[in-house]
């Protein structure tokens, strides 16, 4: 039986992130179905569920890896943004923060050096600031 298993096994796609968001997503539409007793949401959490399965069985490495490479950039920009904003506010005692009036490129300067000129790493433009 578990040579069986593992031949069907063999040549699948298996988990990956995108499959992994899609079974906690099936799975927590159906909690919230049986919380608050609407049957779409029931419906939708099996749906999530079954397309994370056929793409954990499926034989199409191309097609699933694009799918998941497009899941990460997806992922990866909106959870950027955030960590970015958290680092920030985290440094925000020891550094200020400013933009670039050409290109809006963050950059961090140590506080408590008194005028400081700016040279931007992005596009070297020049500007004088207070930190």
């Amino acid at each position: 039986m578990r040579e069986k298993l593992i031949g069907f096994l063999r040549g699948r796609y298996g988990i990956d992130e995108f499959s992994k968001f899609l079974m906690m997503m099936g799975f927590a539409l159906i909690i919230l179905s049986s919380l608050t007793g609407r049957s779409t949401y029931n419906l939708l959490g099996f749906l999530a569920m079954g397309f994370a399965y056929y793409r954990v069985l499926s034989k199409d490495y191309h097609k699933c890896s694009m799918q998941n490479r497009k899941y990460l950039q997806l992922r990866n920009r909106l959870s950027g943004s955030w960590q970015g904003q958290i680092r920030r506010f985290k440094e925000r005692k020891i550094y200020r923060f400013y933009s670039c009036p050409e290109c809006r490129q963050k950059v961090r300067i140590p506080k408590g050096r008194g005028k400081v000129k700016i040279t931007c790493p992005k596009c070297a433009a020049e500007f004088s600031e207070i930190s």
